[in-house]
């Protein structure tokens, strides 16, 4: 009489705490490369896609520069500036 366990009741009883489960892993198997990524450099998608717009705004106000070393000096400056703004000595 004693030695009997309770019957589980809710999600347990079902095995519907499976589901929850499974979409978490498949969730972690689409998006291990981008979490490997995170863990080797500690660069958030949004810092890349805020830079990536400012190589694109750079490049749309380079329209008809002929040389590609300015290009990139302009790139490199905008990048330091971002660096320096992000960075906590920034007032």
């Amino acid at each position: 009489m004693g030695d009997a366990l309770p019957e589980p009741v809710g999600p347990l009883s079902t095995g519907d705490y499976i589901a929850p489960l499974a979409g978490f892993a498949n969730g972690i198997g689409r998006d291990a490369e981008q979490i490997v990524s995170w863990c080797r450099h500690h660069i958030a998608n949004g810092r890349i896609g805020g830079f990536n717009s400012i190589i694109s705004r750079v490049i749309i106000k380079a329209r008809g520069i002929r040389s590609i070393d300015y290009l990139f000096l302009k790139l490199r400056q905008e990048s330091l500036l971002q660096t320096l703004k992000s960075s906590k000595n920034w007032s």
